[in-house]
């Protein structure tokens, strides 16, 4: 036999040519795993932000949330919750009992109670019998007066922004929903505008730091580009945000009280002592006018003085030396800028546009055009480095150095044209860039066959390795990301895991204190870390009711593919699905029925319960023939496969994989096959824990373990992944993978193929 490493690992997906032609360390498929230095990875997993609370307690400090009162005398509250959208799914919570809305009726209508209280527990939806939309009344005895009552939303993540004001480590976090905007705090989120935003599920929040009135204040100043919220900017002074659309704060571009003002703009960003805002909405002699190539500044300095009457002067252009415009020469519109060293980078949607500095106060801006063809389309796709800025176009994936505009996913050229362009989909594209793995992520979505047609929110990850320019995919729903500063050291204690379960070593970077961490939300006010030391993702989805009988799950806004796989966890009521995996058999975009489901008998669901996605590993190899050149078939009778060491599962069993392999450059799985026909010895499984038989294997940190094949043809294929019997089964598929190496043994068969 012939013998054949592959390894090391610095190519991931290549989908620009056949799979017979890829290098033999690429792959022909690479989702929910990824390359990472010299070897392939199982993704990244998630946390939710505080762990260090009972797990039923964890979702409600990481959901998007805000007081709505205390409880009064007799432990109850009835009020109002102030909020514009109103909705099934929303819920609220006092200590660690939550109330779910699962009734959309008109009037006060029942809602869930984890604690299965019959004491009144009531949300008005939709306006009826004398109550308002928002109207609520809730009482629990088991909590005294004094005691805060949380309301939920439910809506869409929109936004995170770090609020500079000192030391990194002490820079408050803030996120947006498309109503509201908070604070995280120990304990969880808190809401901190007294006004709230009117923007929709695909207005992402742009935020940038910038002076006041003098150059010692820093302001937060955010847009959605949505005229009627305008610019808005958050003073730690004030302790709330203030908005350009109160007369005193207009930012008029003309004579002081006329009707010639900046609106809001879908960019602002400080440059060269000025902030300017791109793309923008103004008022024009009364009438509201979109500027889509346009870049208007304000003075050198604060953009918010002020004339003794008082109105804001800083964007005047009828004073030389203050405020002013440029219109590229451009017709497309302006989609996304972010800097590259000194210089400002401008992508529009088709081209992209340097925008200079002259030094000139008068005129102090012009634009320089540096590609004609390439741009980007989607506002939150850019991603800086310290040599180029990344951005997601319409015809690829960019990176513009200053100079030029080139594509960096050659290896995956198709899979930008697969973005939704339906419900806004180029819009919902987000990028961050994660310093620890080296990695950047874009979130988007792509519809499939598995997806229904009313699905609009991300259902990927695209996973970009910058050090060797490897690509992957995740599956996730996430619609926003930023960059969160923790808060307090991490201890075993607060990481709800043990040392077998983490993937990481206790000296790595992303388990030091207060690192810089990657915050992501979803489509129901999710909040949720990053985390490569995880093997599994957060529970971020909320289960509003499920019928019995029927079993009809109701989880708003799932997003979930037609035959994904769940974690069940945290039911009040329902406790026999807890620490359970099924496969989801979706109905619409709101319910689905589980695979397998358990006897649910008489119990009522009472709330509280999470679903987590359990992502399935796809690796599909290069079609491997060493003989190709002589014309010969090849035959595989084993691989050896290096991987790393993994803990036996909390329920005992050993983690493993399942090795299925094509011949021929077909997708006939000869394992399966042989199976059901019996005539194939062994399971190709492969094994992830030490062997009994070998004693050393319990030292070692990586194992070389063999699957046997009986296959030959013109090609070989191997699919690592997970079977739908082992997808079910937690100790298999919330485990680690790493795979180091492999060592193909084969031999030339036939003298020609066929």
């Amino acid at each position: 036999m012939d013998r054949f490493l592959i390894a090391p690992y610095d190519n991931g997906l290549q989908l620009d040519i056949k799979p017979f032609m890829i290098p033999d360390n690429a792959f022909a498929q690479l989702d929910n795993a990824y390359v990472f230095r010299g070897r392939v990875r199982k993704r990244f997993g998630a946390r939710l932000m505080d762990e260090s609370v009972d797990s039923a307690l964890q979702p409600l400090r990481s959901r998007l949330r805000y007081q709505v009162g205390v409880l009064g005398g007799g432990s109850v509250l009835a009020a109002n919750v102030n909020c514009t959208a109103h909705a099934i799914g929303q819920m609220f919570s006092v200590g660690d009992i939550s109330f779910t809305v699962f009734q959309d009726a008109a009037g006060f209508q029942n809602m869930l109670r984890s604690d299965g209280s019959a004491e009144v527990a009531q949300y008005c939806v939709a306006a009826g019998g004398g109550a308002l939309a928002g109207d609520f009344t809730i009482t629990i005895a088991a909590y005294p007066a004094g005691t805060p009552v949380y309301f939920y939303p439910a809506l869409p993540v929109m936004g995170f922004a770090e609020y500079q004001i000192g030391h990194s480590i002490d820079n408050p976090t803030f996120a947006f929903d498309t109503c509201f905007s908070y604070e995280y705090l120990i304990g969880g989120w808190s809401r901190i505008d007294a006004t709230a935003w009117t923007g929709n599920d695909h207005q992402f929040f742009w935020s940038t730091n910038w002076q006041g009135d003098t150059p010692s204040d820093t302001l937060l100043f955010t847009t959605n580009y949505n005229a009627a919220d305008g610019i808005t900017w958050y003073d730690q002074i004030v302790g709330n945000w203030v908005r350009n659309t109160a007369a005193q704060w207009r930012f008029y571009t003309n004579k002081t009280g006329t009707t010639d003002y900046l609106k809001t703009a879908r960019i602002i960003l400080p440059f060269k002592d000025h902030l300017v805002a791109f793309n923008t909405i103004e008022s024009i002699n009364g009438a509201e006018l979109t500027f889509f190539n346009r870049a208007r500044w304000c003075q050198n300095g604060s953009p918010l003085e002020q004339d003794g009457i008082p109105e804001v002067i800083a964007w005047r252009e009828d004073i030389p030396g203050r405020g002013g415009w440029s219109d590229c020469p451009c017709k497309e519109p302006i989609i996304t800028a972010q800097f590259l060293r000194d210089r400002l980078i401008v992508y529009f949607e088709s081209s992209t546009w340097e925008f200079v500095y002259t030094g000139n106060q008068i005129l102090p801006f012009t634009w320089q055009q540096i590609n004609t063809e390439l741009g980007a389309k989607a506002t939150m796709s850019q991603v800086p480095f310290d040599k180029v800025v990344l951005g997601v176009g319409n015809v690829g994936i960019h990176a513009c150095n200053g100079t030029q505009v080139e594509r960096i996913d050659s290896s995956i050229p198709d899979e930008v044209f697969k973005i939704n362009n339906d419900n806004n989909g180029p819009e919902r594209v987000c990028g961050i860039r994660d310093y620890y793995t080296e990695m950047v992520y874009w979130s988007m979505e792509v519809p499939t066959y598995q997806l229904l047609a009313t699905y609009k929110y991300p259902n990927r990850i695209l996973v970009y390795n910058y050090r060797n320019s490897s690509w992957a995919f995740n599956d996730d729903s996430i619609t926003a990301f930023g960059y969160f500063y923790a808060q307090q050291a991490r201890t075993w204690a607060s990481m709800g895991m043990t040392w077998d379960d983490c993937a990481d070593t206790w000296g790595s970077g992303e388990l030091a204190d207060l690192p810089k961490l990657i915050v992501a939300g979803n489509q129901e006010g999710y909040t949720f870390f990053i985390d490569v030391t995880r093997t599994r993702n957060a529970p971020s989805l909320q289960i509003t009711n499920i019928t019995n009988p029927g079993g009809v799950f109701t989880v708003m806004n799932h997003n979930l593919p037609a035959n994904s796989y769940v974690l069940i966890e945290n039911c009040a009521g329902m406790t026999q699905m807890n620490g359970n995996i099924y496969q989801a058999v979706v109905l619409d975009e709101h319910t689905f029925t589980l695979d397998n489901m358990p006897a649910l008998g008489a119990d009522i669901y009472l709330g509280q319960g999470t679903i987590t996605r359990v992502s399935k590993i796809d690796i599909l190899t290069k079609q491997f023939n060493f003989y190709l050149k002589n014309g010969a078939n090849t035959s595989v009778n084993k691989v050896d496969f290096l991987v790393n060491r993994e803990p036996v599962g909390p329920n005992a069993l050993n983690p493993q994989m399942y090795i299925e392999c094509y011949p021929t450059y077909s997708q006939c799985p000869l394992v399966s096959d042989g199976s059901l026909a019996g005539c194939l010895l062994g399971n190709s499984m492969l094994e992830l824990t030490p062997y009994p038989s070998i004693p050393l294997e319990g030292w070692q940190d990586q194992l070389w373990h063999p699957v046997y094949f009986q296959n030959e043809g013109a090609s070989i294929q191997f699919h690592i992944t997970w079977t739908e019997e082992q997808m079910t089964v937690i100790d298999y598929v919330l485990s680690d993978f790493q795979l180091n190496a492999m060592l193909i043994h084969t031999r030339p068969t036939t003298s020609r193929l066929y």
